[in-house]
């Protein structure tokens, strides 16, 4: 036995001597075929029949408008989803950032659960990627300025080994983006802020918005279900609002869950709610438990639209006050100098037997009413 091995090994080590005498060509053969088999796999990914593929067009950032970043998908698939479900039925989307349609490089992306939200955020990153790998792109047209990285906050898991949660997880990746994302990066965010309390979660999300927005500048999408950020950004030119598009079926009775058609295109604008409970009664949560998350759900709404309500009825009535106490300082002021100018006219006997001390009160008036809007009271 110890024999046949010696011999094995002896002849083993002369097949790999003579191997080496020719590493150089051998090292040469496999680059080849190593890049062969990346080029047969692009041509094969670029020929693929189950959606439309497109040759990418990479815009230097020195001949793009502005100078900025951009992007500009049409008609995009999910690469995978597109293959594994029947084409006809997937709905393909455009993706706008930074371009005349969509001048915002920022794209705040609401929508109902299950709506399609996370497939399109990952779709975009698949279509850069592919993009610039020299690849065939899953869409009708794909333009863009080159990347340098892409950043994502997608999914949610714990570090439990580590003694780390969920959210302590979700905001070091966050953290990780805010410290190395430029303005030519690509970044997705899906909902930010969901590991803990609602009030937290929406201001933490916020916040990494405007940062986002003003510090960094970066191609961004960022979905959630606070539809409170909706209302904060709505105003912010650099913000752009798409939704996720539904059908909600009218004439429903009362109380009962709203039947919800998933429609899987993007849209422009805000998306009023997430439509959960319909989400709960697909995955067999008891009707009768829905139904009563259902009426609670409304109840915290219409509490907080009083409130909402409530808080701007008082800043309205504040507002026309102020608004009346300008109306009357204005006029004061205006009577008073409509009087001076009478006195300048008069003769100087005339004048003489006016009493000055009757115009104090007026100008005092005149100038309270004007310093407690604010109106400049020089000259009076």
């Amino acid at each position: 036995m110890d024999a046949r091995d010696s011999i094995a090994t002896d002849y083993t080590r002369r097949i790999f001597v003579r191997f080496c005498e020719s590493y150089e060509k051998w090292t040469a053969a496999v680059s080849c075929l190593a890049e062969l088999d990346c080029l047969c796999s692009l041509a094969t990914a670029s020929q693929d029949g189950s959606s439309a593929m497109c040759r990418p067009k990479l815009v230097p950032l020195s001949s793009s408008p502005g100078g900025q970043p951009f992007l500009d998908l049409r008609g995009c698939t999910h690469p995978a989803l597109a293959t594994v479900n029947n084409t006809k039925q997937f709905i393909p989307n455009d993706t706008v950032l930074g371009s005349a349609e969509n001048p915002a490089r920022f794209v705040l992306l609401s929508g109902p659960n299950m709506g399609g939200k996370s497939t399109l955020l990952r779709q975009t990153c698949n279509a850069v990627i592919m993009a610039q790998l020299g690849c065939y792109v899953p869409a009708e047209s794909c333009t863009l300025t080159p990347i340098d990285r892409i950043f994502t906050r997608v999914g949610a898991n714990d570090r439990i080994m580590q003694g780390q949660s969920t959210f302590l997880v979700e905001l070091e990746e966050t953290a990780n983006i805010l410290r190395h994302a430029t303005s030519r990066s690509l970044v997705i965010l899906d909902e930010l802020g969901r590991g803990t309390s609602t009030f937290d979660g929406t201001a933490i999300a916020f916040a990494v918005i405007n940062y986002l927005c003003t510090k960094v500048g970066c191609l961004t999408l960022f979905s959630t279900h606070y539809h409170m950020l909706s209302e904060l950004c709505n105003n912010d030119p650099n913000i752009s609002m798409y939704h996720m598009s539904c059908a909600v079926k009218p004439d429903q009775k009362p109380g009962a869950v709203p039947e919800v058609t998933f429609l899987y295109k993007l849209i422009r604008g805000i998306c009023p709610k997430s439509f959960g409970m319909n989400v709960a009664l697909m995955a067999g949560l008891p009707e009768s438990l829905v139904l009563k998350a259902g009426a609670m759900s409304e109840r915290f709404e219409c509490q907080l639209d009083a409130a909402h309500t409530k808080n701007k009825h008082r800043t309205d009535s504040k507002t026309a006050m102020e608004n009346v106490y300008q109306q009357s300082a204005q006029v004061a002021a205006e009577q008073l100098e409509l009087t001076r100018k009478l006195m300048a006219s008069l003769p100087s006997a005339e004048s003489a037997a006016i009493d000055m001390t009757q115009l104090e009160p007026l100008q005092s008036q005149a100038s309270s009413l004007m310093r407690s809007t604010g109106l400049s009271a020089a000259g009076l």
